[in-house]
């Protein structure tokens, strides 16, 4: 027998197209083809028919190493009924790292009105930060957690790193009472960051009291006499809303002014 060896791969996964996989679940009538490819090769490594109404694989076809083809056809889905539902609604769907953020917690019972007084466990393992809170009586819960820094196994060049959010009614496991978002954490992120439009600046010229908007088109030229006034939008790059600033102005003499 040869030696027991580690051969590491990369594969990429591209949704390729919708359409029906042709199971017997009438459910997945539209479903999306999700390929996966080896980074180093380019090569086919296998494809995923994803069906949102199962919630899950409609067909997975996967070809193992020792060349045997490997397909899992969904035959039929039957829907159990949650006794609650659970809802994560985070402030921001991505913040930055190390940071408090906010998310509200619902649980609504199978009418859909809410259910107050109810014990639901909060965990964000990655922090391992795991809480019991309490709905209130509009069956909602607010709380704040710290997204901390840590890192997941799958690195990008466009995050940090993404982490599961999780509430869940323990009592509750054989019926999967259970919601959950995903946080997306992003090192570049910054709470407040002004900057000024530069294509977006407007200008108005007033000449012997007739005002003009002064564009490419007019061309921007005044005389001694004409009054100018530019409007600057700024733009708020950042993710929490601005308090009022000044904008300070500095003109082709070097003077400057400020406004607010």
């Amino acid at each position: 027998m040869p030696e027991d060896s580690v051969d590491p791969t990369t594969e990429r996964y591209e949704i390729v197209g919708s359409g029906d996989p042709g199971v017997n679940y009438p459910g997945c009538s539209t479903s999306y083809n999700v390929t996966s490819y080896d980074v180093s090769t380019g090569d086919t490594t296998g494809y995923r028919w994803w069906c949102e109404d199962a919630r899950n694989d409609a067909w997975w076809h996967q070809r193992i190493e020792v060349g045997v083809d490997l397909d899992f056809r969904l035959d039929q889905y039957n829907q159990v009924a949650r006794t609650n539902d659970l809802t994560v609604d985070l402030d921001f769907p991505a913040w930055p790292l190390d940071t408090d953020l906010g998310m509200l917690l619902s649980v609504t019972d199978s009418n859909g009105q809410p259910v107050a007084n109810q014990d639901v466990e909060f965990r964000y393992e990655i922090e391992e930060d795991v809480r019991t809170v309490t709905t209130a009586a509009n069956g909602s819960a607010y709380l704040v957690f710290d997204t901390g820094h840590g890192m997941d196994p799958s690195p990008t060049n466009f995050d940090y790193a993404s982490h599961g959010v999780i509430a869940w009614i323990p009592s509750t496991v054989s019926t999967i009472d259970i919601g959950a978002s995903t946080i997306t954490l992003d090192e570049n992120l910054v709470e407040i960051d002004l900057a000024a439009v530069s294509s977006g600046v407007s200008v108005e010229r007033l000449r012997d009291g007739v005002s003009q908007q002064l564009n490419s088109i007019t061309g921007y030229y005044s005389i001694p006499g004409d009054e100018l006034t530019f409007s600057v939008p700024v733009q708020n790059r950042g993710i929490l809303a601005a308090p009022a600033t000044i904008l300070e102005i500095q003109a082709p003499d070097g003077s400057s002014s400020t406004v607010n």
